[in-house]
């Protein structure tokens, strides 16, 4: 189970700046409405009864209710968002900051609570959120008066609003009527300048919190700070789904049904088609695909495009997602037949091709039939990697890859190579060392914030990521690896599979992944440090022709992602 992830506060800014706005404009309108109509009834009896105004005055007195009422609904809504949304995620990070507590509903209920208990105290919590926000230095201290300020602002305010609602509930005369508007007059005058420092301390707290992140950041050590849960390492899951919670199933569902997430928390973007991240001396080309999934008895082909676009390569490397063999498909179990060794052998050698077995699919038959599945391909002249014995394979002098996995939908007998096992541990000097992780969420177009964060600790124990599992691609990036531009390739998606339908529910989403080819080398200005140096990717699709065959095929753009 993952711990939180950071929060960036901005993404709610987006939301409480209109809500104050609104505000702000409905407190400027009824502010100066009501000195029109404390001069329009100032020559009045103070006695008069105001059932016995002129009509038009009357009206005008209507109007300030209005105004009044609606000003009143839009600060409810504006500061129970902050109170109730804004303060519990600026909680929230403040527990990814200094604890190490899991993400669970019932932690996230435990945290509400909290802050819902602590408004009754909101001065003191407020101040101590300050405080834990605030970075370690003291160049951010000058603006502690903030929170008194605000709190001094928030409670005048409400005391003169509750006082002018409670009156001129009762006001049947003019002179009544005046005292208590009055109040509201002084609460317009205070609840303006309220909406600027609420403002202006979420924008505070945000830039604090941000900073103290990211000063977290640079203590964590070189190991991972993070703990994957293994789905499925030890346990008989009843339905058959790698993650932990069930809201995480369910909301794949929806995915498949409404399309997959769009939602880009960090702003990962894809690097040009065509990129030269360093200079470097060319040693080998390696091809990359995703995920190679069941083909439900259809046959399956390369493109010609496909194969020209791998034919350069030196060695190809792929998920195999699923297992050859007879036994009987439960559920979402992946079962290969025997056709696919042959029709991957067919796109590229298979002497020249690798193949990872460390995904959560691989166990769906137990171990004996994993192990069953990887032999029939080695037979056939595959090289594999992945399994708990083989987790790494040197597809060059230069290169090695290390295989593992997040997720297992069944219990693999330990089989498979896994991600929390410090695959760092077999890395080798003199050597690229790229990790091939099966790892995150499906359906997700790009990469979680927690995920981000893995990728940058990643990168300082290997020298680039290629990663797969989600089925739709999400972005190849590059992050700076102490002067040198590092792969950071979040998911190739998917590769093959037998089920996609155009315009389908539920299968028209899993036809899209993309595929990339990698040089790697020496650097021409540091022979001694190893790089990639020319990329290529791009985008494929995977449906079926009119004569039923299965065809994965390169396209320029897809659904849901677009790329100049």
């Amino acid at each position: 189970m993952q711990p939180y992830p950071f929060y960036d506060l901005h993404r709610l800014n987006r939301w409480l700046l209109p809500m104050l706005v609104i505000s702000g404009v409905l407190t400027i309108v009824g502010f100066f409405h009501g000195i029109y109509s404390l001069y329009g009834v100032a020559d009045v009896s103070q006695e008069t009864l105001i059932s016995a105004l002129l009509p038009e005055d009357q009206s005008m007195l209507k109007t300030d209710g209005y105004i009044r009422a609606s000003q009143i609904l839009a600060t409810l809504i504006a500061l129970t968002f902050f109170f109730v949304v804004w303060l519990y995620f600026a909680a929230r990070n403040l527990v990814a900051i200094y604890e190490e507590r899991h993400h669970s509903l019932a932690n996230s209920m435990i945290i509400f609570t909290r802050l819902m208990l602590g408004i009754f105290f909101a001065l003191r919590m407020m101040i101590a959120m300050w405080r834990r926000s605030v970075p370690v230095s003291h160049e951010h201290r000058a603006e502690n008066w903030l929170v008194p300020l605000w709190w001094v602002l928030l409670i005048a305010a409400n005391i003169c609003k509750i006082i002018s609602v409670y009156t001129l509930t009762n006001a049947d005369q003019v002179g009544v009527w005046v005292d208590s508007y009055s109040w509201m007059t002084a609460a317009y005058s205070l609840y303006f300048p309220l909406y600027i420092l609420t403002w202006r301390l979420a924008l505070a707290f945000t830039h604090l919190q941000s900073r103290r992140w990211d000063q977290r950041e640079k203590e964590v050590d070189e190991i991972l700070g993070e703990t994957f849960h293994v789905g499925g390492r030890k346990e008989k899951r009843r339905w058959h789904d790698p993650y932990p919670r069930a809201l995480d199933a369910l909301s794949l569902l929806w995915r498949n049904l409404k399309g997959p997430s769009k939602k880009n928390p960090e702003n990962i973007q894809y690097i040009s088609r065509k990129t030269t991240a360093n200079d470097i001396i060319p040693e080998v080309t390696v091809g990359f695909g995703g995920d190679v999934m069941m083909m439900f008895g259809k046959p399956w082909a390369a493109s010609e495009s496909l194969k020209a676009f791998f034919a350069p390569c030196d060695a190809v490397m792929l998920n195999m997602e699923g297992v050859v063999t007879d036994c009987a498909k439960k559920g979402p179990d992946q079962k290969h037949e025997r056709d696919i060794i042959t029709q991957l052998a067919d796109m590229f050698p298979a002497e020249k091709t690798w193949l990872s077995f460390a995904n959560n699919h691989a166990g769906d038959f137990g171990p004996d039939e994993c192990d069953c599945s990887a032999d029939q391909f080695s037979q056939a002249g595959f090289h594999r990697v992945g399994l708990r014995n083989e987790p790494f394979a040197d597809l060059h002098p230069s290169l090695r890859v290390i295989a593992a996995t997040q997720w297992s939908n069944r219990h693999d007998g330990d089989k498979l190579a896994w991600l929390d096992e410090t695959p760092e541990q077999y890395r080798r000097d003199d050597a690229f060392n790229l990790l091939f992780p099966h790892w995150a969420y499906e359906m997700e177009c790009y990469p979680r914030p927690w995920a981000v964060t893995h990728m940058k600790r990643w990168l300082r124990l290997f020298d680039g990521v290629i990663g797969h599992h989600s089925h739709t691609p999400q972005p190849l990036a590059l992050h700076d690896k102490d002067g040198v531009n590092a792969l950071a390739a979040y998911s190739l998606g998917g590769f093959c599979f037998g089920l996609t339908k155009r315009n389908a529910p539920g299968l028209m989403h899993y036809g899209y992944g993309a595929v990339a080819k990698v040089t790697f080398g020496r650097l021409r200005d540091n022979p001694e440090r190893f790089a990639v140096g020319e990329i290529e990717w791009q985008f494929v699709e995977c449906f079926p022709r009119e004569d039923g065959v299965v065809v994965s095929d390169l396209v320029d753009q897809i659904p849901y992602i677009t790329v100049n």
